[in-house]
């Protein structure tokens, strides 16, 4: 769940940037649910795509995919704007009209502690950069 809410700020301050300089494309994340059951077990709900095509973009290792311009220049915003903490990537959803509607991205950040066993840490930041 914190990689999905870093990852609508982050897409929020991207769309900010390029809605100045008339790139028309958004990048936005579903927003996600916790349902806890009475187990105590703990469940992700996210809304169901229903009749768009879902397409994986690119991959936690750097690999691209499908490409996009916008979206790739939304993964390296989002080192840059992080000062090289981190980098979201492993872009999947769908696209509708000029916005890519995204689901379970992962994050590549330099302290490997944070965002679960999908961040490869400086490795993966540089898996990214090698290959985007």
């Amino acid at each position: 769940m914190e990689a999905s809410n870093i990852a609508q700020f982050l897409s929020s301050e991207f769309n900010s940037v390029t809605e100045q300089i008339g790139i028309r494309w958004k990048v936005k994340f579903i927003n996600v649910n916790i349902l806890c059951s009475k187990s105590t077990l703990y469940y992700f709900i996210e809304k169901y795509f229903s009749d768009a095509k879902f397409t994986k973009f690119n991959t936690n290792c750097g690999s691209i995919t499908e490409f996009h311009s916008a979206l790739e220049a939304f993964a390296h915003f989002t080192y840059q704007y992080t000062d090289g903490y981190l980098v979201v990537y492993d872009l999947q959803g769908v696209s509708l009209n000029k916005e890519f509607l995204l689901t379970d991205p992962a994050i590549h950040c330099i302290d490997i502690s944070r965002f679960g066993s999908t961040n490869f840490g400086v490795k993966g930041i540089k898996e990214f950069f090698l290959k985007s």
